[in-house]
């Protein structure tokens, strides 16, 4: 493996539904931009903070991604 695919990833972002979530990962998503080479980075959304996510969207993240970045904000 090439240094290039150690610093490429393919991120997922995991949306807890909570206020302002989507603007912490917003902005951290470009903190990441500027450290590593970002194939890509889709989000996710749980439909509700209190309760795990989907069991389909867990699948789906476990199978297509190098790492997932959760947040809870408020």
């Amino acid at each position: 493996m090439s240094s290039d695919e150690v610093n490429t990833l393919f991120c997922v972002l995991l949306d807890n539904s909570k206020e302002k979530a989507d603007i912490f990962l917003a902005t951290l998503t470009e903190r990441l931009a500027e450290r590593f080479t970002l194939a890509e980075v889709i989000q996710r959304r749980k439909p509700s903070y209190s309760r795990v996510a989907p069991s389909a969207i867990i699948e789906e993240l476990r199978q297509t991604c190098d790492c997932v970045i959760t947040a809870m904000a408020d």
